[in-house]
């Protein structure tokens, strides 16, 4: 979340969440939304104006390999196939397993593992 008025509430901001009014501060931001379940069967959403981070770690060392900033719009399920396409292609890593939020945890993301040997 970066720290534009728009992202503060206690601002009055007209059109606050309109997809189309970017923050003049930073046009290239977009609008993202996080959901969280603070207590069972309650689900809050929030949005903001932002970036998101992409990123695998080696699990051995816990350093980061691959690093990818995003506009918050962009979906964590698109970005985990190229990015563990890049890992086994570029880096030529033998990836044994793969640990992931819920927010991976996806049909596809489970699929494609198995078929490019990469669980």
């Amino acid at each position: 979340m970066t720290p534009f008025r728009e992202n503060n509430l206690k601002t009055l901001v007209k059109d606050r969440y309109y997809k189309e009014h970017y923050p003049s501060v930073d046009r290239k931001t977009r609008l993202g939304i996080i959901t969280y379940f603070p207590k069972p069967f309650k689900k809050n959403i929030h949005y903001f104006w932002g970036y998101r981070n992409h990123f695998i770690n080696d699990t051995t060392s816990e350093l980061p390999v691959i690093e990818l900033t995003l506009q918050a719009n962009k979906s964590e399920k698109l970005q985990a196939k190229p990015m563990l396409k890049e890992l086994y292609q570029e880096f030529q890593l033998q990836v044994k397993e793969v640990l992931s939020d819920a927010n991976y945890d996806s049909e596809c993301i489970l699929k494609f593992c198995p078929v490019h040997e990469l669980c």
